[in-house]
């Protein structure tokens, strides 16, 4: 039996670290190859300053004039790059009605490594394009990819932010008192106690763009945590964790804590009464 357990045990592992690793190849598996062809002449015609080869990729959906100031612009923001990496980080693939036609639109989003520096590389085609219907450049950190004000990135991070993040010590604090004094103390119903204390929390959220304003809230505790999060698009997420479980436990704790009766603990005592009642 525990080598059936070991062996499943095993498997479960191996099974997760499969998944977990597999996201991104996934990902890569739906790539459009035609697509992606297209981001790298329009890239390597940018970097070659070749405004002619990259204009043969949008010339049905824009004029040559229009095309000239976004290709300086592309041009002015990748100048001096000298080669690049691709990796595709989302695809999305669409169909709708235009005038009465079937169009499939194909969105495609890569990370852009180049040497020391990221940027976001956003690529659409349509069906009834030839080429390519949109391509812009985007430096990784104003982009929604990029945000500060979490445990993995506090680079930058303002006072607020940090306030918001040191705020969970006092969370933290109180959930290790609650649970010490729990465990030190005569409880009705101790381990369901133990499990709200824990898990006990309401985590409430805000996100805020510059046209748009979402609020949220869940019942979770583990990997909720209080923050406030600066997304280099503009967006901004507030996000606070109320722990009742903690608040409730000290507002009940006076009716919770079992109190012993008094009661005769010896012999001596019961014979002392008894020799008083006899005279």
């Amino acid at each position: 039996m525990k080598k059936i357990k070991r062996t499943a045990v095993i498997v479960l592992l191996a099974v997760l670290v499969l998944l977990l690793s597999s996201c991104t190849a996934l990902v890569q598996g739906f790539e459009n190859e035609e697509l992606r062809d297209h981001t790298d002449v329009m890239l390597n015609a940018v970097l070659m300053n070749d405004s002619d080869a990259a204009y043969t990729l949008v010339s049905d959906i824009c004029s040559k004039t229009e095309f000239e100031p976004v290709f300086e612009e592309m041009y002015n923001l990748l100048k001096g790059v000298e080669g690049y990496e691709l990796k595709l980080i989302s695809i999305y693939k669409k169909s709708n009605f235009d005038n009465g036609k079937s169009v499939t639109v194909t969105d495609s989003v890569y990370e852009m490594q180049t040497q020391g520096k990221k940027y976001v590389v956003s690529v659409q085609k349509r069906s009834d394009v030839e080429k390519l219907s949109s391509f812009y450049i985007t430096p990784y950190e104003k982009t929604n990819l990029y945000y500060t004000g979490v445990i993995q990135n506090m680079k930058g991070a303002s006072f607020l932010q940090w306030g918001f993040l040191l705020s969970n010590l006092v969370i933290i604090a109180l959930m290790v008192f609650a649970l010490v004094d729990c465990c030190r103390h005569k409880i009705k119903l101790k381990p369901l106690w133990i499990i709200i204390i824990l898990l006990g929390a309401l985590s409430l959220g805000a996100t805020i763009t510059g046209t748009s304003f979402h609020f949220n809230f869940n019942l979770v505790w583990f990997a909720a945590y209080n923050a406030f999060v600066r997304y280099g698009g503009g967006q901004v997420t507030v996000r606070l964790v109320i722990p009742w479980g903690i608040a409730l436990y000290f507002v009940l704790r006076h009716w919770l804590i079992k109190k012993d009766k008094p009661s005769i603990s010896n012999g001596e005592n019961v014979t002392e009464i008894n020799e008083q009642s006899v005279q």
